[in-house]
């Protein structure tokens, strides 16, 4: 973020704005200009130790408070002791009542909030803390997965257009690798290593930089070579945009009877639950696998289904059925 002439630039890829600093006497520290700052100091980090999204999801907070405060309360700026209980539940109630955003939207927008004033409040900018004793839940979503059956169903498909093709390759590799979107778009050769007479995938994420390490099996290993480039820099797989691919992917599904609402990030989900979890795979290698710092991410991910619960059961039962047996009643 620069400053001249009484103007704070916001660095904002798809859109940059000047805002004027307000001119105040007291000197005292103001929200938005510290918001600001913050931002311009995560927009540098990009690629480094976050992500665009982290950063785009603090821009947009920043943006609407901005707004909100204008337009609600009539203010450019305030100080940020000054934002209080009151301004607090106005803003949540803006977000959901005039923004119509989402629960989960709204929980993840004031926790990038509550993060912002407490770094206010440890750089000694502020004393007063809005979020005291203020709760705000998400709702828990269920994450859609593909079954084995509709694996099988997804990689039985022939007489595909090359570009559909490489789109439903590319998914199904993400099935099979737990690799995001981004990572398998950005995958070259020098992420595959040899070890022994196994191949791997040795990369980091992109959204994290979490290194991963995934072992490649048959279906993976042969798609991979099916894409495999002659130069070592060029990517595996040539993929359009996300919202193209899930357009895409939205329609192989129907094809074969998926009614399910699938998107390539689905892949994640069905690595976690379908292929690893449902196999009896630990949560916290399943973590390893697909990047996680914080095993509660893994947990999201990892819905156990009926069948791994019902081999579970069936388990269990060899062990305490014979008990029941002895039973005279």
């Amino acid at each position: 973020m620069n400053q001249t002439s009484g103007l704070v630039f916001c660095a904002n890829p798809a859109r940059a704005q000047w805002y004027p600093i307000p001119k105040t006497n007291d000197q005292k520290p103001r929200l938005l200009e510290f918001f600001a700052r913050h931002n311009a100091s995560v927009l540098r980090k990009v690629g480094l130790d976050c992500s665009r999204s982290t950063y785009y999801k603090y821009h947009s907070v920043e943006q609407h408070i901005r707004t909100y405060l204008h337009s609600q309360c009539n203010l450019t700026d305030l100080a940020i002791d000054a934002f209080d209980r009151d301004l607090l539940v106005g803003f949540h109630a803006y977000l959901l009542r005039d923004l119509h955003c989402r629960k989960n939207t709204v929980w993840i927008y004031l926790n990038a909030l509550k993060h912002i004033l407490t770094l206010a409040r440890k750089q000694g900018l502020a004393r007063n803390d809005p979020f005291s004793d203020y709760k705000v839940q998400n709702e828990f979503v269920r994450r859609n997965f593909l079954s084995t059956n509709e694996l099988m169903r997804l990689v039985a498909l022939e007489n595909l257009a090359p570009s559909v093709r490489l789109v439903r390759d590319a998914f199904l590799f993400s099935c099979f690798t737990g690799l995001s979107f981004i990572d398998i778009k950005l995958l070259r050769a020098e992420h595959i290593r040899k070890i022994g007479s196994r191949c791997w995938i040795e990369t980091a994420r992109h959204k994290t930089g979490v290194q991963v390490q995934v072992r490649l099996f048959d279906l993976p290993l042969a798609i991979l070579k099916k894409y495999a480039a002659d130069d070592p820099r060029a990517p595996i797989f040539p993929l359009p945009s996300n919202s193209w691919c899930n357009a895409c992917l939205s329609r192989l599904m129907r094809s074969v009877g998926i009614m399910k609402h699938i998107t390539f990030h689905a892949a994640r989900h069905t690595f976690a639950t379908t292929l690893t979890l449902s196999q009896g795979i630990p949560i916290e290698t399943i973590a390893k696998l697909l990047g996680h710092r914080n095993i509660r991410t893994t947990q999201i991910y990892a819905t156990v289904t009926h069948d791994y619960l019902d081999s579970e059961m069936n388990r269990l039962s060899k062990r305490i059925d014979p008990i029941g047996a002895r039973w005279k009643g």
